[in-house]
C-alpha cells in the first residue's frame, strides 16, 4: 500500500516517492549512474506483489490519504488559509 501524506507532518515507514531534485534551477545533487538507476528500479520491482508486475488486468492496489493531508484538502476546498 502506498501512502499519500504531508512530509513535514506524517511520519510513515517506506521511501518518499516525490522529493525535489532542483532549487533555484540548479541540480541538487549529481545525476545518479545510469547502473544505480537500473539497480534501483530491479529492486523496486522484485518487491512488488507478483499480481502488480504485469502490464494487462493489473490488481487493485491500495493507496491511502493520511489524515493531515485530508485536512489540508478540506481547508483548500472550503478556501480556508
Amino acid at each position: 500500500m502506498d501512502v499519500l501524506a504531508l512530509a513535514e507532518h506524517d511520519a510513515h515507514p517506506g521511501e518518499a516517492f516525490i522529493r525535489p531534485v532542483m532549487r533555484a534551477g540548479c541540480r541538487m545533487e549529481p545525476p545518479a549512474p545510469l547502473m544505480a538507476l537500473r539497480q534501483r528500479a530491479l529492486a523496486g520491482y522484485t518487491h512488488l506483489p507478483q499480481a502488480l508486475r504485469g502490464l494487462d488486468n493489473g490488481a487493485a492496489y491500495r493507496v491511502a490519504v493520511s489524515s493531515a493531508l485530508q485536512e489540508l484538502a478540506g481547508k483548500v476546498d472550503r478556501g480556508a488559509p
